[in-house]
């Protein structure tokens, strides 16, 4: 029989539609076996989900306070002064507590927009609570907080022009990578003056050393930090007096001076010199040299947290565009 000659039974379907059947129950079967894989794809998605979130939580819980208070402690370091404090308090009024205060409707409107600051509402309260008692309880302690709040930033942004810089001299862009040198030395120079300024003690007493290094540091520094050549705030009187009836062993001054001029004629960061006359037939008058009371253990913790500044430099290679470590 000749191959182009097939018989066919006249009870069953044409050969075309009986492959175009095939082919359609081969393409259900593909569809089912995709929804089945789809169906399991999706479970086992939505377990992996579950339990990655059941992990977060647990690893969450413990971690969450400490991401707070690191958030407020960045908040409190790189935006000072209102900033923070409107924040603060922003997060306080949030606490769940506040909401259970009869409010009017407009106050609790504005309590429902605070609530995504619930998470740094203890945090902020902690940080008020201390900015309110260290001062007076653990002076020492606030000083050492209030030094590496402010010195933080700005290592934080001489490291980032460090990394700038360095990569602008890779792409042989120099006078760009000095003009952002000039920029950072301008700033961190201003932020500088006023971070001695506010601390004063030993840390001015180092920025009148720094202020007369002219061929060590950038101009900038020089410029600013002169300015604490004469910024210096005299102690009150009444300090004074106590620092001399508790060097003297006595409670009347009387006793040794005839009259001591409240009105200091010199003051270092130190020490400040007043005009006396001293008791007795001669009266003669004295130059009084007074050291700040507590300078002694002061300076001692300044050093310290001088010391670890500049390890901490050295440890994560923090470029300043000069040597502070030699010039301290």
């Amino acid at each position: 029989m000749p191959p182009s000659l097939v018989f066919q039974d006249p009870t069953q379907p044409p050969l075309e539609e009986t492959s175009d059947l095939l082919d359609a129950d081969r393409r259900k079967g593909r569809g089912r076996r995709g929804r089945t894989h789809g169906r399991a794809w999706r479970a086992c998605s939505l377990a992996a989900a579950r339990l990655g979130l059941g992990v977060l939580r647990r690893l969450g819980r413990p971690l969450l306070p400490v991401a707070g208070f690191v958030v407020a402690a960045g908040v409190c370091a790189f935006a000072p002064g209102w900033p923070s404090i409107l924040l603060g308090a922003a997060a306080i009024a949030s606490r769940g507590s506040i909401a259970r205060i009869p409010l009017l409707p407009p106050w609790r409107f504005v309590h429902l927009l605070l609530c995504p600051l619930q998470p740094l509402s203890r945090p902020m309260l902690v940080i008020s609570v201390m900015w309110a008692t260290l001062p007076t309880c653990l002076p020492g302690v606030w000083r050492a907080m209030c030094y590496w709040n402010r010195l933080l930033p700005i290592c934080v942004r001489y490291f980032r022009t460090s990394q700038s810089a360095r990569e602008l001299q890779t792409l042989g862009r120099p006078e760009e990578a000095d003009a952002l040198w000039a920029a950072q030395h301008e700033r961190g120079a201003h932020e500088m003056f006023l971070m001695l300024c506010d601390l004063k003690g030993f840390y001015m007493k180092l920025g009148q050393i720094l202020a007369t290094k002219t061929e060590m540091l950038p101009l900038p520094y020089t410029q600013s930090l002169s300015g604490l050549l004469d910024k210096l705030p005299a102690v009150p009187y009444n300090q004074v007096a106590q620092v001399l009836k508790h060097e003297l062993r006595s409670t009347n001054l009387a006793e040794f001076f005839a009259h001591i001029d409240p009105i200091p004629m010199a003051t270092a960061t130190i020490a400040q010199v007043h005009g006396g006359v001293l008791q007795g037939p001669s009266l003669r008058e004295v130059a009084i040299k007074v050291q700040h009371k507590g300078v002694k253990r002061m300076m001692r913790a300044d050093l310290v947290n001088m010391k670890l500044a500049m390890d901490l430099l050295d440890l994560f290679r923090i470029d300043l565009g000069f040597d502070l470590g030699s010039i301290v």
